[in-house]
């Protein structure tokens, strides 16, 4: 199918997956959110913006689920597109790390003692400098 096709597929299932949220059914809107990631990974023109925030917005509906590693794994995915485009200073990067920081705080000592701290290891690795964990 032609990209604009896709790419108004994609946008009607956002805003499907938008009214979802909006009335708390967060597991219709996690399918939505992963079809339109789908989508959004075979357009090579999709700007990384709009890619971040299906990435940020699929990981917030995983983590209202109570599937926080799945949460995190888009996030992570959200934060290196957001820091791709954007300041390390920006709300937006901010927003998405804080709140990657906050599942790592809650994850069980097993789970957590496995992980990596990923914000941080990406913020060094790049040079932005660290995140405020307060």
């Amino acid at each position: 199918m032609p990209n604009d096709i896709m790419r108004r597929e994609a946008e009607r299932l956002r805003k499907l997956a938008d009214t979802c949220e909006q009335e708390a059914d967060y597991s219709t809107t996690r399918k939505l959110l992963k079809l339109v990631i789908e989508i959004d990974e075979g357009d090579i023109g999709l700007p990384h913006s709009t890619m971040a925030t299906d990435f940020f917005n699929l990981g917030a509906a995983c983590i209202k689920l109570n599937y926080l590693q799945e949460g995190k794994r888009y996030l992570r995915s959200a934060l290196e597109l957001r820091l791709s485009f954007l300041d390390s200073t920006d709300p937006l990067v901010l927003d998405t790390a804080n709140l990657l920081l906050s599942i790592d705080d809650t994850v069980s000592d097993q789970s957590a003692s496995q992980s990596v701290p990923v914000v941080h290891e990406v913020m060094k690795n790049r040079n932005y400098g660290t995140v405020d964990r307060s």
